[in-house]
């Protein structure tokens, strides 16, 4: 799942998408991202818990301020890696 996200921001950032785009491929990687939290179910203490919050957060992030991409970091991913 994580993998996947990367894999949609690297093509969000490496094509060039216009914005509409980028924002649908975003909104798809956070519903991923929303569907794996709750297969996760009320499971708190799981590893994986902690880092889709982070992801979902910096997406939200992303979403709400526009492109960030531009700086060359993934604002999904901690590292800022894509």
């Amino acid at each position: 799942m994580i993998l996947n996200l990367q894999t949609l921001m690297s093509k969000a950032d490496t094509l060039n998408f216009d914005d509409e785009r980028r924002e649908a491929l975003l909104l798809k990687a956070r519903d991923c991202l929303y569907q794996t939290l709750d297969r996760l179910g009320n499971d708190k203490t799981h590893p994986l818990n902690e880092q889709l919050r982070e992801r979902l957060a910096a997406l939200e992030t992303e979403l709400e301020d526009g492109p960030a991409y531009s700086s060359g970091k993934c604002p999904a991913h901690p590292s800022g890696k894509y």
